[in-house]
């Protein structure tokens, strides 16, 4: 699925990146690790239309990266933030800051890029 998406142009029409997402976290033959990568890059297709993620497919994406989060994997994490700051996941990034994380390369990614954005990732339009 990931190599599909990799070939679509940078800039589609945001129906379509609503229903490969969806299609994406709802195929259980995609592992984790690729439906984060496919979301990753899906997230990067929508903030190229220039307009907010529809608040319901936002919600949808959030409540799986929760479900579905694991704290021993640093490209998950760094697909993560990706995704929260293209798709100005606010509650994700909340949530995410908050986490007891024992795992110190992967609490230090969470610091920096936390330094980094700020409190605010809600519109990734605004800085």
């Amino acid at each position: 699925m990931i190599h599909y998406i990799n070939q679509l142009p940078e800039s589609i029409p945001e129906n379509e990146i609503k229903d490969l997402m969806i299609m994406v976290l709802n195929d259980n033959n995609i592992s984790i690790e690729e439906k984060f990568e496919c979301i990753e890059e899906l997230s990067d297709k929508q903030w190229h239309c220039y307009k907010l993620i529809d608040n319901e497919l936002l919600c949808i994406i959030e409540k799986w990266i929760k479900e579905n989060y694991r704290n021993d994997s640093i490209d998950i994490i760094r697909s993560i933030f990706n995704i929260i700051v293209r798709l100005g996941a606010q509650n994700t990034y909340d949530w995410l800051k908050k986490l007891n994380i024992s795992n110190l390369q992967i609490r230090n990614i969470i610091i920096e890029n936390s330094k980094e954005l700020g409190e605010n990732i809600s519109n990734p339009y605004e800085k």
